[in-house]
């Protein structure tokens, strides 16, 4: 954001900022709506796709952990080196992702509305203040680059760190399209509630940035405020400038009712991941040090 001294015309939309976390939410099933150009599209043809891709993940990743623990060569592989308690961590991280990844796909379903109205209003209020104070300059490009960087290298990351784990965990040199199944699938469910909060993240910093925009534009006017003549239009951007404030308020408390339980579902989620992923790995160590000393 930026003040400037003359007119400019608003070079991107506001919904393009944080496209690739909303292209992810599409494609892994979470969201039912698409960034189409500048708008998002809601039809029936959405709703099939998402519901067709969250019933293909579920069984994909169901499908294939049945078919890995039916498998003698495989079962014998995987489970066979492990203990008791690594099982039963293995066994409640896949638990935890499936019904990790129900929940935020019921509530963004249901929550689709809201979602929309919360974009449009967001758009509205935006161009609304640049109207009153039309020297003001969006830098939407400036946004839409830092969480493009970010979105793609956490996605990469993950995805990555995803499938080495799991082709780690299979110990074989068996059944390379199941494992790839398995990981595949693993990693759509569990980057989309993380995604959503990121999403989260990504628009309070958006309030963020239009809070200090309203704080610098105070205190331009009070700056100007020394000719008497332009009191009455003083007073009328003031008055504008508080009203905007109230409708970004407003606007905290409609991005926590459409995004809030799914981000708190998708955090205790990730902790249980990471606690998971923390013990393991100081499993491994601990084997390989007894290892060594053997």
């Amino acid at each position: 954001m930026n003040i400037l001294t003359k007119p400019t015309k608003n070079l991107h939309c506001i919904y393009r900022c944080f496209k690739w976390i909303y292209t992810i939410l599409y494609y892994t099933g979470s969201l039912c709506f698409q960034l189409r150009g500048e708008s998002f599209q809601l039809t029936k043809a959405n709703i099939i796709y998402t519901n067709s891709i969250r019933l293909s993940l579920m069984f994909g990743f169901l499908g294939s952990i049945l078919l890995k623990y039916t498998d003698d060569e495989s079962s014998k592989a995987i489970f066979d080196r492990l203990s008791p308690v690594l099982k039963f961590i293995l066994a409640l991280e896949c638990f935890l992702s499936a019904m990790t990844y129900i929940a935020v796909c019921t509530t963004m379903h249901t929550n689709r509305y809201k979602h929309l109205k919360l974009l449009r209003r967001f758009k509205e209020l935006d161009a609304q203040i640049q109207i009153d104070f039309n020297y003001i300059k969006w830098n939407y490009q400036k946004t839409m680059r830092k969480f493009t960087t970010f979105t793609l290298i956490v996605m990469i990351y993950y995805y990555t760190v995803s499938f080495i784990y799991l082709f780690k965990l299979s110990n074989c040199n068996c059944d390379y399209v199941t494992t790839f199944v398995f990981a595949l699938c693993y990693a759509s469910i569990t980057i989309a509630p993380s995604s959503t909060v990121f999403l989260h993240l990504g628009k309070m910093d958006l309030l963020r940035i239009r809070y200090r925009l309203i704080k610098r534009l105070l205190k331009q006017q009070y700056a100007l405020a020394v000719d008497l003549k332009r009191q009455h239009k003083f007073n009328m951007r003031i008055s504008r400038l508080i009203d905007y404030c109230k409708s970004y308020i407003q606007l905290i408390l409609q991005i926590n009712d459409v995004l809030g339980v799914v981000c708190g579902i998708s955090l205790f989620h990730d902790f249980a991941v990471l606690t998971n992923m923390t013990f393991l790995m100081c499993q491994k160590a601990t084997e390989t040090n007894t290892s060594v000393e053997e």
